[in-house]
């Protein structure tokens, strides 16, 4: 994943706030950056409750990882723009066909770089990998908690196992597309 320097978006925290030890997807970020291998890294704030901007951003400052906070919509842009070389993403839920269920948000990443053939990567412990389970079994929760009643808000999306390129867990590393086949 790392043979150059490369510029890394992540969406909401991966990091040591959110799991155990150096986390998920900022974990494999972390590595890469002690070994010279991070350029920048674009965090995505995460709205509403920003815990890209503020947690994951904290956790990079910590670390001397030079970042930029980007809002949401502006994602694809860069992408498009050839700014981002690889996008690294955590998972709330991995189902049995491979289906990721992640922070809203995380479809459209994951659209913007199989357009623009940027490898998308999603990073979870086994833990998420739910065997019980195949993707229309599960009903996204959809938020209460709205400025306005008139307001449609999931917590969560649902990327397609096609525009996954590779899932890290700590069982190793699968393979699943790489952009062009």
């Amino acid at each position: 994943m790392f043979e150059r320097k490369k510029r890394v978006l992540t969406y909401c925290n991966t990091g040591s706030l959110a799991t155990v030890g150096l986390g998920t997807a900022l974990g494999i970020i972390k590595l890469a950056h002690k070994n010279g291998l991070v350029e920048e890294v674009y965090v995505g704030e995460t709205s509403p409750y920003f815990q890209g901007s503020r947690l994951t951003a904290y956790e990079l400052k910590l670390e001397g990882i030079p970042y930029k906070v980007v809002p949401d919509n502006h994602i694809p842009f860069l992408i498009s723009r050839g700014m981002v070389d690889i996008a690294i993403v955590g998972a709330d839920r991995i189902t049995r066909d491979f289906f990721v269920f992640n922070k809203i948000g995380t479809l459209s990443i994951a659209l913007a770089c199989r357009k623009f053939n940027v490898p998308f990567v999603v990073a979870a412990p086994s833990t998420t990998f739910d065997e019980n389970y195949f993707s229309e079994d599960i009903e996204v929760e959809r938020r209460k908690d709205v400025p306005r009643e008139d307001y449609l808000y999931f917590a969560f999306d649902i990327t397609p196992p096609d525009l996954v390129d590779f899932i890290v867990s700590d069982k190793g590393i699968k393979k699943l597309a790489w952009p062009g086949q």
